[in-house]
């Protein structure tokens, strides 16, 4: 898979969107503000490897991992996340 750059997409993607940032320890914080950050169909995903503990299946989210699924890179400077919101991009 390759995003709207034409760059490889990680084969391990887990679903970011639907976690609260107030339930995840100081260290999976900055492990996910580090992350490269894709969104498919409005979810947000990342590396599993990139994030340690983090396990939700994107098959759960409804989300298809094909070779012509359209991915987006979320720029870092867009990534943004409160306790009331989680996790979005501007």
């Amino acid at each position: 898979m390759k995003d709207q750059f034409d760059n490889e997409v990680p084969s391990d993607l887990v679903v970011l969107s639907g976690e609260n940032p107030a339930d995840m320890a100081q260290e999976m914080l900055e492990a996910v503000d580090r992350a490269d950050w894709y969104e498919i169909d409005g979810i947000l995903l990342v590396s599993a490897a990139a994030v340690p503990g983090l396990e939700n299946d994107p098959l759960d989210s409804g989300i298809t991992l094909a070779e012509n699924t359209e991915v987006l890179y979320v720029g870092h400077i867009l990534k943004r996340w409160n306790e009331i919101d989680g996790f979005y991009h501007a």
